[in-house]
């Protein structure tokens, strides 16, 4: 990903040598996986996601809906489940430590990829 950079300019990435393509399917995990190909199973994904979006909604409605989105996350290529907004009490935590030491806090919008620094007094 390309922000892991912004934020550790001298990170070196190695590669690994058992990447995904390099390691042959069992006969077992070919068998296993056969009912799910093809668009009836993209339309059962999408359904079922569609119905923890509302299992999520109707257990939380306190909840504002982009609050409930960052704790329970349901797309084709993410599903989380965290109770209790643990992500926030994480992001909390080092943003104190960050003021601690008198470093300048950066905010990430993942979403658009773009990177901004924050202000704050440090005191």
């Amino acid at each position: 990903n390309r922000w892991i950079k912004d934020f550790y300019p001298n990170l070196v990435f190695h590669h690994n040598k058992w990447r995904k393509d390099d390691v042959a399917k069992s006969i077992i995990r070919q068998l296993l996986e056969l009912p799910f190909r093809g668009r009836w199973a993209d339309r059962l994904d999408h359904a079922l996601m569609k119905l923890m979006l509302k299992v999520w909604k109707r257990r939380y409605p306190e909840l504002a809906p982009e609050e409930r989105d960052k704790m329970f996350r349901c797309r084709p290529y993410e599903s989380r489940a965290q109770g209790g907004n643990f992500e926030k009490k994480i992001l909390e935590a080092y943003a104190l430590r960050l003021r601690n030491f008198g470093i300048p806090e950066v905010r990430s919008d993942i979403q658009d990829g773009s990177l901004e620094e924050a202000t704050y007094e440090v005191s």
